[in-house]
């Protein structure tokens, strides 16, 4: 007969709380059952329904795929470009200037990719003039290693 005197510790809530699934699908269930009611067609089953308080603010959203796009292409540039100035930067501080030549030629080659690859992401053609921008890193890195 001797209970646990441990005082009862709230319940954590997760992302992906059942309870909170749980209420969703009540809410969604009792949407339908409301409209079945009033003679309305209302069919849930097999959807997930979110209902929110929050009123429609009037502005325009962007699509989720337009976000995919930006978040796919900043981080493939700015990824490209961080190793494009480190290989640079290795040009430079080497010794040896067939690594030179070799490590910002690289370095040419990883900028041209990357703003090739953020046309192509955005599905612009490829031969733009932007693609002068991928070797501006090389070269400068060559420029400071043979100066």
């Amino acid at each position: 007969m001797s209970q646990s005197s441990e005082p009862t510790r709230p319940r954590q809530r997760h992302l992906m709380d059942p309870e909170v699934l749980r209420r969703n699908y009540e809410r969604a269930e009792a949407a339908r059952q409301q409209a079945l009611r009033e003679g309305r067609t209302l069919d849930t089953t097999g959807e997930t329904v979110y209902l929110t308080d929050r009123p429609d603010d009037g502005r325009k959203h962007m699509p989720i795929e337009q976000v995919r796009r930006i978040i796919i292409v900043a981080l493939t540039v700015v990824t490209c470009f961080h190793l494009c100035v480190g290989l640079a930067l290795a040009g430079i501080l080497s010794g040896d200037r067939g690594a030179a030549i070799g490590l910002n030629a690289a370095a040419v080659l990883t900028g041209v990719f990357a703003v090739v690859s953020s046309l192509l992401v955005f599905r612009r053609p490829w031969l733009s003039w932007w693609l002068l921008l991928g070797p501006v890193p090389g070269l400068v890195g060559l420029w400071f290693s043979f100066r």
